[in-house]
């Protein structure tokens, strides 16, 4: 099969809102055919594994669980020994990270921790929400 044509997007199944998924048994499938273009991207505060579609229409599409839900791994390690042992993919790209949006998303979830503590030991100013 041929990465450069997408034609792996063809045997996806489709969500109730007109999305393509890639099943793991899909995924399991189309990587013995198409290998190439796998990557590992930032999924909440894990990671996430996905095939990526070639020019012009550019896209991720993500590996779903049974509940439609990107497949989520605790760490690089584990999403690259799940390419390797579950999908035989050995070559995966590591899609970067801008360190701003985790620095500005670690302050978040700092100053709603603080929030919370503050609620907890009844400090929190009124009307002020968590």
């Amino acid at each position: 099969m041929d990465d450069d044509k997408n034609e792996w997007l063809n045997e996806l199944p489709v969500n109730r809102y007109g999305r393509r998924m890639l099943t793991l048994e899909k995924a399991r499938q189309i990587a013995i055919r198409s290998p190439a273009s796998w990557c590992i991207a930032a999924y909440g505060l894990g990671y996430t594994i996905a095939k990526q579609t070639a020019y012009p229409g550019w896209s991720l599409y993500y590996v779903v669980d049974q509940n439609n839900e990107p497949l989520r791994f605790d760490d690089l390690d584990a999403a690259m020994r799940f390419l390797r042992i579950q999908l035989h993919v050995h070559d995966a790209r590591i899609l970067p990270v801008a360190s701003s949006i985790i620095e500005t998303y670690r302050a978040s979830l700092a100053a709603g921790l603080q929030a919370l503590r503050l609620r907890e030991n009844d400090q929190l100013p009124p009307g002020a929400t968590v």
